[in-house]
């Protein structure tokens, strides 16, 4: 296949040790753009205005809006709006729709789901056929648990809400307006909007514990 790298550099691209970076026929690459070593991009992907792509990100059939970073990330057949920072070690696939001012973070998958504006999914995390509207805090370690052994089912999270860490929400589920998530939950049941939401074993303490 043939590589485009020095017809962007003659373009005016900042693209870093050239040599590692492969760009297949049908980019299309605006200006201010910095490619940083290891980097693929191939398909019909649209790279906009002063974007930072890699070292190390592959980026297949996407658009990446103006000002965003992307590092050592994978995208595929998804659109990223403007002033994000993904990565590192990012996983965004099959028609993800994020929006801008967005933090997605070390190691978390997104895959069919709409992240609407100023939303932070930092750490390990996996959100699949959801929807989350604007100004949404995503803990560490939190899931979406989409599928039930036969179908697909939706997480909706509403604005301004807090989802706390290592939280279990089981679709189909709704998260409204203005809700926190108590970390180390599991929700089975709509929360309703302003409510603390809290599924938890009560803990217990054994004094003069002694194993065997």
């Amino acid at each position: 296949m043939k590589n485009f790298v020095n017809f962007w550099i003659q373009k005016g691209v900042i693209i870093k040790h050239p040599e590692s970076v492969y760009i297949g026929e049908g980019v299309d690459i605006s200006k201010g753009v910095t490619i940083n070593p290891f980097s693929c991009l191939t398909g019909d992907t649209k790279i906009q205005e002063e974007c930072e792509i890699g070292p190390g990100s592959d980026i297949q059939n996407s658009n990446i809006g103006e000002k965003t970073r992307v590092l050592r990330s994978t995208i595929s057949n998804s659109n990223i709006m403007s002033n994000c920072n993904i990565g590192p070690y990012s996983h965004i696939r099959d028609k993800v729709e994020i929006g801008e001012n967005c933090r997605i973070g070390n190691y978390v998958e997104i895959k069919k789901s709409i992240i609407k504006n100023n939303v932070k999914i930092s750490h390990l995390a996996y959100i699949g056929d959801a929807e989350i509207f604007e100004n949404v805090n995503i803990g560490a370690g939190t899931i979406t648990c989409n599928f039930d052994g036969k179908n697909k089912n939706k997480t909706i999270i509403r604005s301004n809400s807090f989802i706390g860490s290592n939280v279990s929400l089981i679709a189909p589920v709704c998260i409204n307006e203005n809700v926190t998530i108590a970390a180390g939950s599991v929700i089975t049941k709509d929360v309703p909007k302003g409510s603390l939401g809290v599924s938890r074993v009560q803990q217990k303490i054994i004094k003069n514990w002694k194993n065997k």
